[in-house]
């Protein structure tokens, strides 16, 4: 599977979502295609952003955007926060 399940929260709509992505993608890259698709579903409400960052939910650390998952040993049901 050249996927990953995530559980991301989103503070400003205060709300959890699953998302996939794929494990070879850069962060940053994956950054993006998650706030735009949260822009669009929650028809506006959500406002993508260049500033928005993942943060490990478990630890609070900041991921580092110029690093894939596989590298940041994110696995299956990791939860993060999008900020």
């Amino acid at each position: 599977m050249n996927q990953l399940l995530f559980e991301i929260y989103v503070p400003a709509l205060m709300q959890k979502f699953d998302v996939k992505v794929p494990k070879d993608i850069y962060l940053y890259q994956a950054i993006a295609l998650i706030s735009e698709a949260l822009e669009k579903y929650t028809n506006g409400v959500y406002r993508s952003n260049d500033d928005a960052v993942l943060c490990s939910k478990e630890s609070g650390l900041i991921l580092n955007v110029n690093s894939t998952p596989t590298e940041l040993g994110l696995i299956n049901g990791s939860q993060l926060i999008l900020i």
